[in-house]
């Protein structure tokens, strides 16, 4: 019923469409959220790479000022121009980058408001004296444990079996308290057909669940891999079958919507915005928002306690759409139509490093 209603109404107006997507809702959450509404805003962290250079550059806007804070280029802290960066996540003030230098990475843990910085120590697995051999699997999470109050990263790589074929996936996680890594478990691709995506790419952090999430394929289904901050556990859930989505169309990226997990799928008329109800749950799945490609927006990300920012396929320009009030605002940041361009709700704080 939701889902027709928002086909039915989606030519009407971009406002419109968003109202009777959040009203209908039956979930709870998205009630609270839209009470919670500017309550507590967020600032926009906006990484994007520079037209003449192609180095990344990290713009923070400030719903304070409605304007751009100066723009931060992180290579200043590593004394290279040649690492590829991307943002992991962002929590509490705090950002995680990943540098890749074409034959290793380097993360980063950094506060712009304080302009402190943590340099993260390579893994267990990079520091073994006789390495396993590799497979072309190696992906980074960032995310927040807040029963122990630290900030973590877990890495998944991939290594051969030197009696076999077999792949495997040596799990670990670090922890900001003890500036350590720690070995949590190896998964037996195997026993559970699991393969992940490039080693570039990312997923996204959900503080809701306080899961860091990918896009993998288990067990011959496409599907998420969460990994949870606190537990230190891994879940798998599947996404939509075939018949939900249009055959004609692909994800794009995952979305952390509010705090919740979300994707984003692209067909011939529409974007459309999925949302999880339940980790672990295929039929938990939810259609919320279909855009129409007429409109020429592509959506980014959620503020938090704000609304959808969006981006203008003709001039790159940004775009805020208030599900509360229902009006579609320009902001006056531009990004380049690239891959590496991201978009995160950002909330500054003074939260130490070291």
């Amino acid at each position: 019923m939701v889902m027709e209603l928002l086909l039915k109404q989606a030519m009407k107006g971009v406002g419109r469409w968003c109202k009777s997507c959040f009203v209908n809702s039956p979930d709870p959450q998205l009630s609270d959220n839209k009470k919670k509404h500017n309550k507590d805003p967020h600032d926009l962290l906006v990484k994007f790479c520079n037209h003449k250079t192609h180095e990344g550059i990290i713009s923070i806007f400030s719903h304070e000022t409605n304007g751009v804070v100066e723009p931060y280029d992180p290579h200043d802290y590593i004394l290279s121009d040649s690492a590829q960066l991307s943002v992991l996540g962002c929590h509490n003030g705090v950002v995680c980058l990943r540098f890749d230098f074409g034959d290793g990475l380097q993360a980063f843990l950094w506060n712009p408001k304080t302009g402190q910085t943590k340099v993260v120590p390579r893994t267990l697995y990079c520091r073994r004296p006789h390495g396993k051999p590799k497979c072309d699997a190696n992906i980074l999470g960032f995310g927040f444990d807040a029963k122990n109050d630290d900030y973590k990263l877990v890495s998944i790589e991939g290594y051969l079996s030197s009696h076999s074929d077999e792949i495997f996936y040596d799990v670990e996680v670090y922890s900001l308290k003890w500036d350590s890594w720690r070995w949590v478990t190896s998964i037996n691709n195997l026993d559970n057909d699991l393969h992940l995506p490039p080693s570039m790419t990312k997923g996204v952090y959900t503080n809701e669940n306080e899961m860091y999430s990918w896009r993998v394929t288990y067990r011959g289904k496409e599907a998420i891999m969460s990994f949870e901050m606190s537990k230190e556990i891994i879940i798998f859930t599947p996404l939509p079958r075939p018949s939900c989505l249009h055959p004609y169309g692909y994800l794009t990226n995952l979305m952390d919507m509010n705090g919740r997990l979300a994707f984003l799928y692209r067909d011939p008329r529409f974007f459309s915005i999925w949302w999880l109800g339940e980790l672990g749950v295929e039929h938990s799945w939810r259609k919320l928002i279909s855009i129409p490609l007429a409109y020429g927006l592509w959506p980014m990300a959620f503020w938090k306690n704000v609304g959808l920012v969006l981006r203008r396929l003709d001039d790159e320009n940004l775009v805020l759409l208030d599900i509360a009030t229902q009006r579609r605002k320009l902001l006056p940041i531009s990004i380049p139509c690239s891959a590496e361009s991201a978009v995160f709700s950002f909330k500054p704080s003074m939260v130490p490093l070291n």
